[in-house]
This record gives C-alpha cells, structure tokens and sequence, in this order.
C-alpha cells in the first residue's frame, strides 16, 4: 500500500489517504521522528519533536514518512489496493497501466464504486461523492507512484493511439509470450499502425538499437517489450520507417523472454541477447536468415534457463559465437557456419547429446 505516500500532493489528497489506510488497520508514520500523523499534526501542518518540522506535501511525501500496521506494508507497493481508470485519452495505453498495478501487487476494479485510487485522464470525469476512503488522482500522479518511476522515463506518444494501435498494446502489456506474438500477428494485419507505436525507438550511429520510448516502463516488462520490439521491426513491411530503421541496424543488446523474431535484419553484425529468468526455448528458427551476421552471444546471466536446439541458425559470416549455461543439447546447425573462430559452448549438455 506504500504507493498512496507517493500520491499525496494536497489536504484533500492526505485526509482521503488517511482515511484509506485507516480502513486497513495502517497509520502513516513519520521516518525519523516515529510520530503518528493524526488530525492534529494534519491541522498545522507542521510538527516540531525531536528537531523534525514539516508536514512535507507533494511528490517528496514518501521520503519523510512511511506505513505501519497489517497488512505488512513490506508487500509490493499496491498491494491490498484497488484502482479504477477513467478516460480514454492517455499518455501510456491504459492496458499497460492496469497490467502494471497487477504487477505491483494491486487490482484493478471497473466500477468506480469499489475502488481505494480513481485515476482519471481528465480530473472533471471522476466523482467520489461523499465517499472519503477514496482518492482522485491524475495520471502523471499515478505514474510515480509506479515501481522504478524515479528510474525510468515514460512512454508519451505525440498523438493518441487509435483503437488497433491500442489493442495491439493491450496484447502487449499482458507480458506472456502468447500475447504477444497475438500482437505481432494483428501487427501484420494492420501494418500502418507499427510506425507509430515504435515511436521514439532509433538507430545509433555506430548502429546500434536504441529502444527509445517504446521501452520506457519499469525493468519488469522490458524481456517481454523487447520481443515485441523486434517482432514488430521484424514484420514492418517495405516503405514504412521501422523497414528503414531495420535495414540500419547492426547491433543489438537487450535481455529478452524467449527468442525474437529476426526475420529481415539482413544488415545485422552481433547480436548479444541474454535469456530472462524462465526462459525454455526450443530452437533459433525464429531468427530466420542473418547474412551478415559476425557475433552471436546468447547468456543467462545467473537465470535458469533453457535453449534446446540451434536449429534454424542461418549465419553464414559467423565468426564468434558464445552460447553457455543455457542447458544446449543440438549445435548441427553450427555446420553452416564455416568461418567460426571462437566458440564458447559451455556448461551446457551437448556431451550428452548427438553432435
């Protein structure tokens, strides 16, 4: 529930704050002085014991004070609250939002009766009544609130998504493979939208893949953005800006849940991808051919991970190739690399298989 400190920018907002922790057995204590906030210290606004002054109003709140009670306030930082979306024009697609404060350990409500935070993308749309335990927040508000907010930008498009754009992020922001393959597919179908949402992502000038704002959300959800990322690099068809984007890279480096499709990056020289913690992939048949392609690194970091089979590896130029502690069984495809210098092949179990 620690998400409310981060919310807290008026009077309003603080008696409305108290009142939703009081309902849940939680006080708002103060971090140094542990002082309880009560009505009285609220009236003032201020407080003097022990030398701490200052009641502290606005997106530093959370810095002086803390919750205390039961539920355990170590939970994530929505846990036990429920929030509900009113609007439709956001800065961030609203599925992305909502898939985050699940993430975050809270739940998302559609009746705007049952919830603790109302988020509203227009504050003159959202009405709580005579409800008191209830807080109005806007969505830039409810952004820092967000786990890792102070570490990461955000993603603000320059115009809002139109309803396919939208449900393809939908699919996107559910963050399980299936999905998002589902959006690359609906990608396919609706090939206009795909400039729009790699908005922001470019290519360095040595090449490299700069993700830019398509992958500005917390660290959670970027091994699952960057699958989408180059899936829907992958599948851009010709005179679009993201086709020209992919004739120009020639490298890239991000962690990733599962294996991305490649299909396209004919121009792509080393590829570094390190496997998410979960992992299980079966082959490299989703890379299609890659011409030009010198160093190949895939890792798991210290994860638990598995990639069964090299199957489907086109790389005829490969030169370097390091691909340990993945569990890898198959490496015949290597066979069609015959300018290999340098492998690394271990801590795998290609011993135990046929080679």
């Amino acid at each position: 529930m620690r998400a409310l400190l981060y919310m807290i920018d008026t009077e309003d907002d603080l008696r409305r704050a108290m009142a939703v922790c009081s309902g849940r057995g939680m006080k708002i204590v103060h971090r140094r002085c542990r002082q309880e906030l009560d009505e009285d210290i609220f009236k003032r606004g201020w407080f003097l014991k022990s030398g701490c002054r200052i009641l502290g109003l606005g997106a530093t709140f959370a810095d002086r004070w803390r919750l205390t009670g039961s539920p355990d306030p170590r939970g994530k930082p929505f846990t036990g609250l429920r929030v509900h979306f009113v609007g439709t024009s956001w800065d961030v697609p609203r599925e992305l939002h909502e898939a985050q404060v699940e993430e975050a350990g809270g739940g998302v409500v559609d009746e705007q009766e049952q919830a603790d935070i109302v988020v509203t993308s227009n504050i003159e749309l959202a009405n709580l009544g005579g409800r008191a335990a209830a807080m109005i927040i806007t969505e830039q508000v409810f952004r820092r609130a967000l786990p890792g907010a102070r570490l990461t930008p955000w993603v603000v498009w320059s115009k809002p998504l139109n309803d396919q754009a939208a449900n393809i992020w939908r699919l996107f922001s559910a963050c399980d493979l299936t999905s998002i393959q589902l959006g690359i597919n609906l990608a396919c179908t609706h090939p206009e939208e795909i400039d729009d949402l790699l908005e922001g992502v470019e290519v360095g000038p040595t090449g490299e893949l700069v993700r830019g704002l398509f992958l500005s959300v917390t660290a959670d959800f970027r091994p699952f953005l960057n699958v989408a990322l180059l899936g829907l690099l992958s599948v851009a068809p010709d005179g679009t800006r993201a086709a020209a984007l992919r004739a120009c890279v020639r490298k890239i480096a991000m962690t990733v849940t599962g294996i991305p499709n490649l299909n396209g990056f004919e121009r792509l020289e080393a590829l570094r991808l390190t496997l998410s913690e979960g992992t299980n992939a079966r082959d490299l048949r989703t890379f299609g051919p890659l011409p030009t392609l010198r160093v190949l690194f895939i890792g798991s970091g210290s994860h638990v991970v598995s990639l069964s089979s090299l199957a489907g590896l086109d790389a005829p130029a490969l030169v370097e190739l390091d691909i340990a502690n993945v569990d890898l069984r198959d490496v015949d495809a290597l066979a069609r690399s015959p300018r290999l210098q340098s492998v690394n092949l271990e801590r795998n179990q290609i011993g135990r298989a046929h080679v």
